[in-house]
């Protein structure tokens, strides 16, 4: 194999195992789900880098009035909402290399569970 076609055959061979990752692990779900959250607000707002505080909280992000008149599932859902290019980048980064190594760790049910949960009490921490 020549040098050209082992940079290809190693490009492919990671492309795989990403693919593979999001597909088959927990942390690797919840980075897919946080990115196509992030595409749809992004084709919604049409803003790559700073989607509107009312595109935000259309998409569910937190809003104390919104939780104060019951919409609870906010807590969930702003889990996935990220405010722009750099705060998802970031996130998503250190999902990938810190999320697969704890799942490895503790299983993946709990990983999700403690996942979501340290949202939920961030966003309370931070809203209440």
């Amino acid at each position: 194999m020549d040098q050209g076609n082992w940079g290809a055959h190693l490009n492919n061979m990671n492309q795989r195992k990403f693919f593979y990752y999001c597909l088959n692990s927990y942390s690797g779900r919840l980075l897919s789900i946080n990115c196509i959250v992030f595409l749809i607000i992004c084709a919604y707002d049409q803003s790559i880098f700073t989607p509107s505080q009312d595109t935000l909280i259309t998409m569910g992000a937190i809003d104390p009035i919104s939780l104060a008149k019951g919409q609870w599932w906010r807590l969930l859902s702003a889990n996935f909402i990220h405010y722009g290019l750099l705060h998802i980048v970031f996130n998503s980064l250190a999902l990938y290399v810190i999320g697969q190594y704890i799942e490895k760790i503790i299983g993946g049910i709990l990983f999700l569970f403690i996942y979501i949960l340290s949202g939920i009490t961030a966003i309370l921490a931070t809203t209440l």
